[in-house]
């Protein structure tokens, strides 16, 4: 839930420097994700994030917050409790996938077999974010200012990877892969034309 944490940390870091506009902006996209993400969370989850965003709202809105506070059942005012604390690891997370992601002119995500562990040791964290699917795969989010580029780096992993997205790239591996192959000896085939020098 690291909406909640960035939230958190955003307007309480609004309020306290009176920028509202932003804060409430901020208090909106919550409750967007909020909308948008209930049906996947479980009863606690649930109840956490309402209370959350209710807490964050309370200094903008008092009296409508007071009445949502005691319609969760709440015996104490709203505006008797403490500001809610951010998880600083989930945000650490959330600013290593944005800088891992973020300034690169190509996004991709691949599915690298192999444990995610391994693939974690392999790359730094602003190279990408690794992400678990099982003991023995994961996913990768990367990036790179070349397709060309990221194709031959994501060979140098040394394990099966497979292009989720997007299919330039795939594209790119491909052509990569029928190089590496016409390399080989005693492989024929006509040499295509060059793409670029």
């Amino acid at each position: 839930m690291r909406a909640l944490d960035r939230a958190i940390e955003k307007v309480g870091h609004d309020i306290e420097n009176l920028k509202f506009n932003t804060a409430i902006a901020e208090l909106m996209s919550l409750a967007n994700w909020l909308r948008d993400s209930a049906s996947k969370m479980s009863n606690a989850e649930w109840n956490h994030a309402r209370r959350i965003i209710v807490l964050l709202l309370a200094p903008i809105e008092p009296f409508l917050t007071e009445e949502l506070w005691s319609l969760f059942g709440e015996p104490e005012s709203v505006h008797r409790q403490r500001w809610p604390a951010s998880d600083p690891a989930a945000l650490a997370d959330w600013v290593a996938r944005r800088v891992a992601t973020g300034a690169w002119r190509y996004r991709a995500r691949v599915t690298v077999f192999a444990p995610a562990a391994a693939v974690s040791e392999r790359i730094g964290p602003y190279v990408g974010t690794v992400t678990a699917v099982s003991s023995e795969s994961c996913t990768l989010d990367t990036g790179s200012d070349s397709l060309a580029t990221m194709a031959v780096y994501l060979g140098f992993l040394g394990w099966d990877f497979r292009v989720d997205a997007p299919p330039e790239l795939a594209v790119e591996v491909r052509a990569l892969a029928e190089r590496y192959q016409r390399a080989l000896p005693g492989q024929s085939g006509s040499r295509p034309a060059l793409s670029r020098p």
